[in-house]
């Protein structure tokens, strides 16, 4: 009989204790949820995950917990917001709340559908731009004509930056059609560097070996391919022709025939 006691009592221990563990006790004002996760992480064991952007763990909060239990420190933290969480193996995770059809719907019809045309002061168009939605991760690029197609939500507000050109900010308000002429910047033409990987660089943190060739330099007339007349032009560069047919793109080796990394064409 004593030892069954014993045994009810300490069993009555663990889940005091388990229950104990799972409590929450915070009083702070304008706590970032990255230390909230990190001290219910710490006073109960369970990690809280993010997988959307609609919050971020920069965000802060009015921690304002006293023995609180998990579900009621998340119910706080979603508060106002469209997001949903979910408990499992000591893992909490919060979502966004999944829409309905109609929602959907409504948010298709909603969206305006905006086309344009973006190009330099000359008036050639401009491939690669890259033209996003203002504080959202919507965003497309133009293609080798300088077209582009979004669908954004009205009176947004769209991006246009390019490497080398002036950023330019315009309000949909209802417009569909948006051309847009991008100005350079010399200035920060002169401070980046665009490597071989396709990475762009801060000038003053690379430290790799570049060259600068003027194209007044390099223009050669008669010659089918730009490429060629790098040529002798640019140290370590060497332009070889693998056919005489015309047109047929020439063969570019960088530092030699051979390099630590394998191929160097």
């Amino acid at each position: 009989m004593k030892l069954v006691t014993v045994i009810l009592l300490a069993s009555l221990m663990q889940v005091s204790a388990a229950s104990f563990g799972q409590l929450v006790t915070l009083k702070e004002k304008n706590v970032t949820l990255e230390k909230m996760f990190r001290e219910i992480r710490q006073q109960s064991g369970y990690d809280v995950l993010l997988s959307t952007n609609k919050i971020k763990s920069t965000t802060t909060i009015n921690a304002n917990f006293n023995n609180a239990t998990i579900e009621e420190v998340v119910e706080k933290i979603i508060s106002g917001k469209e997001l949903t969480y979910t408990i499992e193996d000591k893992t909490v995770l919060i979502t966004p709340i999944p829409k309905s059809l109609f929602d959907k719907v409504v948010d298709y019809f909603a969206a305006v559908k905006v086309t344009g045309k973006v190009r330099d002061k000359s008036g050639s168009a401009l491939p690669g731009v890259s033209i996003r939605e203002k504080g959202k991760s919507n965003a497309v690029s133009t293609n080798a004509s300088g077209d582009y197609v979004i669908s954004v939500a009205d009176g947004a507000s769209l991006i246009f930056s390019y490497i080398g050109y002036k950023p330019v900010e315009i309000s949909v308000n209802g417009k569909t059609n948006i051309d847009v002429t991008l100005e350079e910047d010399a200035g920060q033409l002169s401070d980046v560097v665009v490597t071989g990987m396709g990475t762009r660089v801060d000038k003053r943190t690379f430290t790799g070996a570049t060259s600068n060739l003027k194209v007044g330099d390099a223009e050669i007339g008669g010659l089918p391919d730009p490429s060629r007349m790098l040529d002798g032009r640019v140290a370590g560069v060497v332009v070889q022709n693998t056919s005489g047919t015309f047109g047929t793109a020439p063969k570019i080796r960088v530092r030699g025939a051979t390099s630590i990394y394998g191929s160097s064409k």
